[in-house]
């Protein structure tokens, strides 16, 4: 049971964290640079994000209850594993956040920036939308790789 749980919550976490840092640092940059303009490349972008967005909130619960299994079943008399718990249920909340807030609020203020493109408040308010999930999109790929890299050195401990 705890080797399933491990595998569940490392393969979990790994295809979050590689997923956001993929389209992140691969997919935005590419489109940003081949697409014919920033309004199709951000649409491109923001459509991966979104369908992404489905297999992060999928993830975040696997992975949260790997984690919090592995807390359960740790072994008498230790504490570990609790940090990993929250660090996980904070991520889950920030990508719920982003998927279900953020995510479609500048998807809505991008078709309002194609009708009213002059529009300074609309243009403010879609710059705020996206600095607010870049960085939180950022804290969860920081957040998933030092779970990871954490993971990866206590593999020889056990769970």
């Amino acid at each position: 049971m705890i080797r399933a749980a491990r595998t569940v919550y490392l393969v979990a976490l790994s295809l979050w964290t590689g997923g956001l840092a993929a389209i992140s640092f691969i997919v935005a940059p590419a489109a940003f640079k081949t697409a014919p303009s920033r309004q199709i490349a951000g649409q491109m972008v923001g459509a991966c994000l979104r369908n992404f967005g489905k297999v992060e909130i999928v993830c975040g619960i696997l992975a949260f209850f790997a984690s919090l299994l592995l807390y359960i079943r740790r072994p008498a008399g230790t504490r570990q594993g609790f940090t990993r718990v929250i660090l996980v249920f904070l991520m889950l909340v920030l990508a719920i956040s982003y998927v279900s807030w953020a995510y479609p609020d500048a998807a809505a203020t991008r078709l309002k920036l194609e009708q009213m493109p002059d529009d300074v408040i609309v243009q403010e308010h879609f710059a705020r939308i996206h600095r607010l999930s870049v960085i939180l999109v950022m804290a969860n790929i920081l957040l998933g790789s030092g779970l990871l890299i954490c993971a990866g050195a206590r593999s020889a401990d056990g769970p």
